[in-house]
């Protein structure tokens, strides 16, 4: 009986030893994630401080993820394969103004393969939390901004993806920013 176990298990170790390639095993170096392409007239760049949330870009704003491999000359395999977990919207202000909405995180599925692409499109870009905080909100109450005294609230967004590799590389894309004018 021990004998009869000892071939199992050495028979076992010699499957999983030869089963999987080289190039399955590792990722080569990893990949890079960008937005390659973006049409966004479907995103608002002017928006009333009453305006309903969720504020979704339309159907027609839409953006391209792109992965390609870091060594084009390496060998790939679907462990450079990217899933996507979500995507960050960050607010700067475009004017004399400091304060700005929190960031906006938001959780999307994906798939980019490696050397592939990935289509988005009617991203949100800001939910209540965005609207009940600082310079929106005291647009929309007041009329107008009390650190700059302004109408217009000019908030510059910084968009962008991130995930893993399937081998559990973190990796995330370049940052796209457009502006969006406030008004009351």
């Amino acid at each position: 009986m021990n004998r009869y176990a000892k071939i199992v298990a050495l028979s076992l170790a010699a499957v999983a030893l030869f089963a999987c390639e080289v190039q399955d095993k590792t990722d080569q170096g990893g990949v890079i994630l960008v937005i390659s392409e973006y049409d966004l007239e479907g995103i608002p760049a002017v928006m009333s401080a009453t305006a309903d949330f969720p504020v979704v870009g339309s159907s027609d704003a839409t953006l391209t993820v792109r992965s390609q491999a870091r060594n084009a000359n390496a060998a790939t395999s679907q462990l450079m394969d990217v899933l996507i977990e979500g995507y960050e919207v960050r607010f700067t202000r475009g004017d004399t103004g400091s304060a700005a909405p929190p960031t906006l995180t938001e959780p999307v599925g994906g798939l980019v393969p490696v050397n592939g692409t990935m289509q988005q499109n009617g991203l949100i870009l800001l939910r209540q939390d965005q609207f009940e905080y600082g310079p929106i909100r005291d647009l929309r109450l007041t009329g107008r901004d009390p650190e700059t005294s302004s109408t217009v609230v000019r908030l510059i967004w910084h968009l962008k993806f991130y995930g893993k590799t399937i081998s559990g590389e973190r990796i995330e894309t370049n940052t796209i920013s457009f502006n969006l004018d406030v008004v009351p």
